[in-house]
């Protein structure tokens, strides 16, 4: 009688112990976003702990950077690192918006 009451989950969320960082930057070209963005993201979180792989992605308007993080990793902990390192960069470009942190995992389905 119990199991009608149980939760389930058909595609359970599955985190990817990966955190992304993304800046809008409106009008720049995927060169502007690189050079400006992307480049300074990459050198100050490539060196944190727990840090396995960074990919980026610069587009017209927008920085990608995904940071994958080594298994056992406590994400909330690497996350506010990220944070942190991020925020020591004061030559983001005045038009660019703040930096977003978000942590990727699958999307849920139903």
């Amino acid at each position: 009688m119990s199991l009608g009451g149980l939760e389930r989950q058909a595609w359970p969320i599955v985190p990817f112990n990966t955190v992304e960082v993304s800046v809008a930057y409106p009008g720049a070209t995927p060169e502007e976003v690189e050079g400006s963005i992307v480049v300074e993201i990459e050198e100050q979180v490539e060196a944190l702990a727990d840090v396995k792989a960074v990919e980026s992605l610069a587009a017209p308007g927008i920085a990608s950077v995904r940071v994958e993080l080594n298994t056992g990793a406590d994400i909330d902990e690497a996350m506010d690192k990220i944070e942190s390192a991020v925020g020591l960069i004061h030559s983001l470009p005045g038009a660019a918006e703040r930096p977003k942190f978000r942590q990727m995992n699958n999307p849920a389905r139903t």
